[in-house]
């Protein structure tokens, strides 16, 4: 029979000394009877300013509101948690009459009790509560009309909400905090894709570099269905998932484990106090036996280090006397010569004496050979086999060297060539089979391999080279399956905008409103219908904007653009109208390579400031910028283009991403791939996308990446050789390439 197991975590940053609130976090440890009646019980408090006093006032509602309601003689859940608020609401109140009320206004609380599937949630102030069910994530607190902010001194807690939860659903209560760092999307991800225990490491870890005058608090669970039916059976085919050792808040049980576990090992045995004990007893006696009774001297044992020690030592004597005895030899060859090219240059000197020199040089020549034979058979048996040795060594590193000069390549045999070829077809057909489960790594290692066998095949013959392209065509074949190329020949032309404008120099191309929209350098807005394929042109409605250089989308009924004159205008896709919209830039000279909108956020690339620029939006303006990037070190300035999910990814036109989080650089990169990026001019994401898209003119193509860096498709054709922009519908599997004035669409294979 299945049951509900209720399995949590929870996350708390908070610094008493330094961060502007107090937050704690609390989560029952009920005992198994009382979860089985009450459930478990989560409370996040905060207070938002930093008096000492507020640890004590989190604590008393803590400790009332767990007394109360384990405590409590009501069965029904609901009533159990409705009379403990209650008994909570007494207490505070009496604090409040007492003059102790400066808290109340900066007070922010959420509790809620779980038992089985049904949830009950109380909440004061501003907190969150997150129900993720599948692929959406709801704000329960904003779906509930009845709750309120505005706190009621005399009646605290004045509402409760139940309802039922389904299994593998998942709940995140936190405070706002943590808001201000994740969009809503990118926490789904992360919680839906892990533990809590995992998801709780993995925020901690991202929210550590923030500011330390920060608190954050978070608890997050999940239910899963267990079958009790068959225990031997579950323990048996139960899927051990490992705990992150990192993990914040490790549970109780975790913990009585390992005190459990500590003990045993910490445990006197009596075992090596017994082996102790006869060693003890050992030598005296069988010294005892020795001296007393067979009238023998003890034995000298010598300490197994010091004789380790003089074992290094000789071998190292042994090592500095052959190293003398190699470098006098080599000393007195390099004597010898030299005398013998000094005697034989000294011929020249002197025109006077060198029939004088010709005459001695026999002489001179036998003096210094018979000194070097004379020196040689002084050479002790030790030295000559030294001497012997050395010359063998450099006889054969001089003969190899020889050998690689040549490069001689050896001739293969009839059968060593059929080998060869069987071998080849073999490797191949085996990097199909892997490719067909998804072992890339694999067939690239099979193919690599088989391309090695392949090059040593001879091609002097007609037929030979016929045979080697024959191989080397299948072994491509299977090359550009692992490069996942989707060639495209004859792609769809879905609209021309040469037709309207033979001149036209379109920039951009701009998905809204199941539009297309490109424009030029005279502010001139050229719509393309998806729906009828119609295409129209849209006049300049603002006579005193400079050029057009940017766009991004803001929503799905407006596009801002930015002009040369460092202004702004926001382009309605409804009313086909521009509007001025006021922004304040942080620097005057500055150099904006890209923008995006996320969440009514502009972010503003500005790679000669080697910074992104975050601007709030409030009412007709975007206000005053703030620097999003933390790190002095992290370099933006060679980066072309940005894309945001929640993490913000900059591409640089060499093809490399970096992913960004709270300012700082993350690990992150793409796979690599062939051809390689070298030429790529623009990224894009967003929040509901799982995959980053990067175009590459000079590649002619458009390249995809999951978010963990992993290729999935290259989409090329041969008339894509003037690629300018794209845009993506995921929803309904479109892409949509600019090449010069015309749009190829094309169905995205993912």
């Amino acid at each position: 029979m299945p049951q509900v197991q209720i399995e949590s975590d929870r996350l708390l940053i908070c610094d008493p000394q330094k961060s502007r609130s107090s937050c704690n976090i609390f989560i029952s440890r009920p005992t198994p009877l009382e979860e089985k009646n009450l459930g478990k019980l989560f409370i996040i408090t905060e207070i938002e300013t930093t008096d000492k006093i507020n640890y004590e006032i989190i604590n008393i509602i803590q400790e009332e509101l767990k007394e109360n309601f384990y405590n409590s003689e009501e069965l029904n859940i609901e009533m159990a948690f409705e009379n403990s608020l209650n008994k909570v609401n007494q207490k505070l109140h009496e604090l409040i009459t007492e003059g102790i009320t400066h808290w109340l206004e900066k007070f922010n609380i959420i509790a809620a009790v779980i038992k089985a599937k049904n949830l009950y949630l109380t909440q004061v102030g501003k907190m969150h509560a997150f129900l993720i069910h599948k692929d959406r994530i709801i704000d329960i607190i904003s779906q509930t009309p009845s709750f309120e902010t505005k706190i009621n001194p005399l009646k605290i807690f004045s509402n409760i909400i139940s309802g039922e939860l389904n299994h593998s659903d998942q709940l995140l209560l936190c405070t706002t905090s943590i808001l201000d760092y994740f969009s809503q999307e990118k926490l789904r991800r992360m919680i839906v894709s892990s533990l809590p225990s995992e998801a709780a490491a993995s925020l901690e870890n991202l929210l550590l570099e923030s500011p330390v005058h920060t608190s954050f608090a978070a608890i997050i669970i999940k239910l899963l269905e267990v079958d009790i039916a068959n225990p031997v059976f579950e323990q048996e085919n139960k899927k051990v998932i490992p705990r992150i050792i990192n993990a914040p808040q490790s549970s109780m049980e975790k913990l009585i484990e390992k005190e459990r576990t500590t003990a045993q090992y910490l445990t006197p045995s009596i075992w090596p106090n017994v082996g102790k004990t006869l060693k003890n007893i050992y030598f005296p006696l069988t010294n005892f036996i020795r001296l007393k009774i067979l009238k023998r001297p003890a034995r000298r044992t010598r300490p197994e280090e010091l004789y380790r020690y003089r074992a290094r030592q000789k071998e190292k004597r042994l090592w500095i006397k052959v190293f003398n005895q190699l470098f006098r030899i080599l000393k007195f060859a390099a004597q010898g010569i030299y005398s013998f090219f000094a005697a034989f240059f000294g011929l020249f000197k002197k025109r006077r004496e060198m029939k004088t020199k010709i005459k001695e040089f026999p002489k001179a020549a036998d003096q210094k050979i018979s000194r070097s034979i004379s020196m040689l058979q002084r050479l002790t048996r030790k030295q000559k086999i030294i001497l012997i040795v050395a010359l063998i060594i450099l006889f054969i590193f001089a003969e190899s060297i020889v050998l690689i000069g040549k490069g001689q390549d050896k001739k293969l045999s009839a059968e060593q060539i059929a080998n060869n070829i069987n071998q080849i077809q073999e490797k191949t057909y085996q990097a199909e089979s892997a490719l067909s489960y998804s072992d890339e790594e694999g067939a690239k290692k099979l193919l690599a391999e088989a391309t090695d066998l392949l090059n040593q095949l001879p091609k002097k013959s007609k037929t030979d080279k016929a045979k080697y392209d024959e191989l080397s065509t299948l072994i491509q074949a299977q090359y550009v399956k692992t490069k996942h190329i989707i060639e495209i020949t004859d792609p769809l032309v879905k609209f021309d905008f040469s037709n309207l404008d033979p001149n036209l120099n379109a920039n951009g191309l701009i998905f809204s409103s199941n539009n297309l929209y490109v424009f030029n350098s005279n502010n001139e807005i050229y719509k393309g219908v998806i729906s009828s394929g119609k295409m129209d042109k849209i006049s300049k409605t603002s006579q005193d904007a400079g050029q057009f250089k940017l766009d991004a989308n803001q929503t799905n009924n407006t596009v801002l653009f930015y002009h040369d004159k460092d202004g702004l205008l926001e382009f309605n896709t409804k009313t086909e109208t521009l509007k001025p919209i006021e922004i304040t830039f942080a620097n005057q000279d500055k150099e904006i390579r890209d923008m995006y909108v996320f969440e009514s956020k502009l972010y503003l690339l500005d790679v000669k400031n080697n910074q992104i620029f975050r601007h709030g939006r409030a009412a007709n303006a975007y206000g005053e910028s703030l620097s999003w990037i933390k790190d002095p070190n992290l370099n933006i300035k060679d980066t072309v283009s940005l894309a945001i999910d929640g993490s913000i990814y900059v591409l640089k036109s060499s093809g490399v991403v970096m992913e960004l989080v709270q300012g700082r650089q993350v690990d992150f990169s793409l796979a690599e791939i062939d051809p390689k990026l070298t030429t790529a001019t623009k990224i894009w994401t967003d929040a509901n996308s799982n995959y980053l898209y990067i175009l590459d003119p000079q590649g002619k193509r458009l390249v995809v990446f999951n978010k963990k860096g992993v290729l999935k498709a290259q989409y090329t054709s041969s008339k894509f050789d003037d690629l300018k922009g794209f845009a993506v519908d995921e929803k309904n599997k479109k892409l949509w390439l600019q090449n010069g004035l015309k749009v190829f669409e094309i169905t995205l294979e993912l």
